[in-house]
């Protein structure tokens, strides 16, 4: 006999990144409820500064590219998607009052009022003027502290938000102690993983050049939050090693550490599609995660960390403490020197016994149950 299936829930409003350009945790969630509420998802720009550079004029022409084509509306593979004609900026009152029309004027009608959910704290003149079941804001890091962004926007618009929030969700306890003082029901939601696709690749990955191996891997965004002390201690150790090998950082560059070009052995490759990363961590030797240890990287809970260790290849990263509950099954160094002498040594000795048994927490991990506790703590009363 079937179980029944799970009763609809209300409709959900999401304020949040652009929806397919990276495959962020909230993207994760809300494809698991898709089939249990009509998902109205807004796309929202206007975190960095503003400074006239080829970087910020690419995004720019990225962004009006998004603006020219049609919104997505299909809701066997995602929500409706919403791009209004936002001021790249929240900086000024001008800005704030054009963008808060522009949501607005974009916002469909219900039938009955929906669950309003932000990744985004740039929405604070938005409660009481969006008829609401309840406001809900997913907190993922220190916002204000990220490389570019406009922290002090972001802190004036969480100080606005926070009062007008019903409930709050975190991805690490260290969030709360730079968050604006609250009593709002609280849940710890930490990052999910799709075990099964990174521990079955559907083809081998070959970078696009003649890369020597073995390859020491790392992906994701390259920006100032890498160190680049770790990478230099790595680089210079694997040219010392027999084997050799090279660094190749995979994803998009927003304002990396400007002396790791000078590293003769590390390679920094276009970021790959997300479908592709489970054949990417199977031609890995090692995966790396050489962030700084700094207050933005101590409130940060990596996404990729966990779909590193679902490749069942050795890991390595920085020690963070939201990567602390898995020191059991990877690497967590202290210092550069260390994070290079252990990426050595996983490339001599592989996966030791005890961290692959380690692993077997983590099919416990899934979205589908991230989503799940997701949506007991949005919808129920």
């Amino acid at each position: 006999m079937n179980a029944p299936s799970p009763a609809p829930l209300p409709p959900l409003l999401v304020f949040s990144d652009p929806w397919g350009r990276h495959p962020s945790s909230c993207q994760h969630l809300i494809r698991r409820l898709l089939d249990r509420t009509a998902v109205t998802w807004v796309e929202v720009i206007g975190l960095r500064r503003w400074q006239w550079n080829v970087q910020n004029l690419r995004r720019a022409w990225e962004q009006l590219r998004r603006w020219w084509q049609a919104p997505v509306s299909s809701p066997a593979a995602a929500p409706r998607v919403l791009r209004p004609l936002l001021w790249p900026a929240f900086r000024s009152c001008w800005a704030r009052r054009f963008n808060t029309r522009q949501f607005l004027r974009s916002l469909p009608a219900w039938p009955e009022p929906p669950v309003v959910l932000t990744t985004l704290p740039l929405v604070a003149d938005l409660p009481g003027r969006v008829p609401a079941r309840r406001w809900v804001y997913y907190c993922l890091d220190d916002y204000a502290a990220w490389p570019g962004w406009d922290g002090p926007t972001l802190r004036r618009c969480e100080e606005k938000l926070f009062p007008r929030l019903d409930r709050l969700i975190i991805t690490h306890p260290r969030l709360l102690d730079r968050l604006p003082p609250h009593r709002l029901p609280t849940l710890l939601l930490t990052h999910g993983v799709d075990a099964r696709r990174f521990q079955h690749p559907p083809a081998a990955w070959q970078p696009p050049l003649a890369i020597p191996p073995p390859w020491i891997i790392y992906w994701g965004l390259i920006d100032q939050r890498l160190d680049p002390a770790c990478l230099h201690a790595l680089s210079r150790a694997l040219q010392r090693c027999p084997t050799g090998g090279s660094l190749l950082l995979l994803g998009p560059q927003d304002a990396p550490p400007r002396d790791l070009t000078q590293l003769s052995n590390l390679y920094m490759l276009p970021a790959v599609p997300y479908e592709d990363l489970p054949a990417v961590g199977a031609a890995a030797a090692v995966l790396i995660a050489p962030y700084r240890d700094n207050p933005l990287t101590q409130a940060m809970q990596p996404l990729k960390f966990l779909e590193y260790l679902a490749t069942g290849k050795p890991v390595v990263a920085r020690r963070l403490p939201a990567l602390q509950p898995w020191a059991d099954a990877a690497d967590l160094a202290d210092t550069p020197q260390q994070f290079a002498r252990l990426v050595l040594e996983r490339l001599r000795s592989g996966l030791p016994p005890q961290q692959q048994a380690a692993r077997l927490r983590l099919p416990a991990e899934t979205w589908e149950a991230k989503a799940e506790l997701l949506a007991r703590w949005l919808f129920a009363d």
